[in-house]
């Protein structure tokens, strides 16, 4: 009888140490850190062809936050020039208000939660050349299933421009800016210095983020990690900060983008584009 208790202690000690060794061997997340699964996309005419990038990333909001994984997938074979793409001496593609690009998307990968995110994250940057004098300035459009998800343009007010973006069902505008005939670079986006700090991690996993507007990263820098809209413009430092933070709201991972064409208006981008990005918010429960 004791030999029998003797062997069901000895099996439960070693039940016991195997739990603890598998338990000890299981991946772990340091307090405070969290995961956020999001996607990037980039939009370039290298010697005047098209090319459109898009990036899936985990992030963990470690501190400094690093990229935990990220892929790459080129998706121009995916996307379709409607009208006739020409381009200037710059290297600025042409849109004559009947040009456009549609981009099918990958299917979004699985999502993390970003717990320790709690501030809605996004950012958009362009290269562009304007002429106030035209009508119709919608750069990006995301729809899913027929529906616009977000969009970003630019409304001329007199020999100004707005820049105007609908996000998670609201309607954002920026104070004038003035436009510059030989190109304008500019950042808009939600989240501060958390912009800054995920930027940095992008750009030296490979994929460089916004690069072509100067001085982005230390305007973004300045401003606290907050769900507070603002965009700077170059050249001339232009700065704006809304007056209330972004909504958290639900949105989806898009099945398609237009560029240079809006869909919900039915208006074409009339001016001249060669850098395009946009970051929008992560991956939340329920998508």
């Amino acid at each position: 009888m004791r030999s029998l208790s003797r062997v069901r202690f000895q099996l439960m000690l070693v039940v016991v140490i195997l739990f603890v060794t598998l338990f000890a061997a299981m991946p772990t997340h340091a307090a405070g850190s969290s995961e956020l699964s999001a996607w990037h996309l980039r939009v370039d005419f290298p010697n005047e062809q098209l090319q459109v990038v898009y990036t899936h990333y985990i992030l963990k909001s470690s501190n400094p936050v690093v990229i935990a994984d990220l892929q790459q997938t080129d998706i121009t074979n995916n996307c379709q020039i409607r009208g006739q793409l020409t381009f200037d001496p710059d290297g600025y593609a042409i849109f004559d208000g009947k040009t456009s690009i549609r981009c099918e998307l990958p299917p979004p990968c699985q999502c993390a939660y970003a717990g320790g995110m709690r501030e809605p994250l996004f950012w958009m940057g362009a290269d562009v050349r304007l002429d106030t004098k035209k009508r119709s300035y919608p750069l990006v459009e995301a729809v899913r299933k027929g529906t616009r998800d977000f969009a970003f343009g630019l409304t001329p007010q007199g020999s100004q421009l707005r820049t105007n973006f609908w996000i998670y069902g609201d309607q954002y505008q920026t104070s004038p800016w003035a436009p510059n005939l030989y190109g304008n670079q500019f950042a808009l986006g939600a989240g501060g210095s958390s912009i800054t700090a995920i930027g940095q991690a992008l750009t030296q996993a490979g994929v460089p983020v916004m690069e072509y507007v100067p001085d982005w990263e230390g305007f973004f820098a300045k401003l606290p990690a907050d769900g507070v809209p603002s965009q700077f413009v170059q050249p001339g430092s232009m700065s704006w900060t809304a007056q209330r933070s972004l909504s958290n709201g639900p949105l989806r991972h898009p099945d398609e983008l237009f560029i240079g064409y809006s869909p919900s208006t039915d208006q074409y981008f009339e001016g001249r584009l060669r850098h395009l990005e946009i970051d929008p918010p992560g991956c939340r429960p329920g998508i």
